[in-house]
């Protein structure tokens, strides 16, 4: 028997699906920033909620998340079961001989955050879809096999009049742009480990009585699993460049 899921981007919607979904945001990268990718700590309050953060408290146990780039999550690839798509970029024009004309025309041109409230200079959603198959045993029904697909798509800025500009501007802008690729490439190998640790999970699971339960349990823990790789999104932007300027 085979199940199929999915975990739908929300900002905008990808697909609708049952799974809650893996957003992406960068409100900004700024030039004055440190190049350096500050830290995301994972860690459980005594309550047993999971909280994601640059800061753990002292008396937590808190653990290091790897945000890390892969070369995988670049241009597509497949690990095990966990294939990526190539990102799709989407460009939206900003004009300007001057970063303050820049910044007013990206006012007008660049997509508008929802859960921000404002205009953004960049955006990142991935989503995760899987498929697995069913074994039927005397023991009770458990996972076979499992595939699973993250795909990715994100909004960028493109200087109409970078040819027509000071070699001084287009260097500013040429080192604007590279902060801003790599901060939203983070998000989306978020998403890649995010596939990754659900592949993990899923293959750990055991037989269960029967193979409706087993689909239950599947998107429970997927569930699980977006939610969290959704807060580390949440804890990356607060690390790397949140509310920063901009260009």
């Amino acid at each position: 028997m085979r199940w199929d899921g999915a975990s739908p981007s929300a900002e905008p919607p990808l697909t609708s699906s049952r799974l809650a979904p893996g957003l992406a945001l960068a409100v900004a990268a700024t030039l004055c920033a440190s190049g350096a990718a500050a830290q995301v700590y994972r860690w459980t309050d005594d309550k047993g909620k999971v909280h994601y953060g640059d800061r753990p408290p002292e008396e937590a146990k808190a653990k290091p998340v790897d945000t890390s780039r892969t070369d995988l999550s670049t241009t597509g690839g497949t690990a095990g079961d966990v294939s990526v798509l190539p990102t799709d970029v989407q460009w939206f024009p900003v004009r300007g001989l001057t970063r303050a004309h820049i910044r007013e025309t990206m006012q007008q041109t660049a997509p508008f955050s929802e859960s921000k409230g404002i205009k953004v200079w960049g955006q990142c959603a991935w989503r995760i879809r899987w498929k697995f198959t069913h074994r039927r045993e005397p023991t009770g029904c458990s996972v076979d096999g499992v595939a699973l697909t993250v795909s990715a798509w994100m909004k960028l800025p493109r200087w109409e009049d970078e040819a027509r500009a000071t070699p001084e501007l287009r260097a500013q802008w040429e080192d604007f742009s590279r902060r801003l690729r790599k901060h939203e490439d983070g998000h989306r190998d978020n998403g890649v480990a995010a596939a990754r640790d659900l592949a993990r999970r899923l293959r750990g699971l055991p037989p269960f009585a029967d193979c409706e339960a087993l689909n239950r349990e599947i998107d429970r823990v997927g569930e699980r699993v977006v939610s969290e790789y959704r807060k580390v999104d949440e804890a990356f932007d607060r690390v790397e460049y949140l509310y920063a300027t901009g260009f």
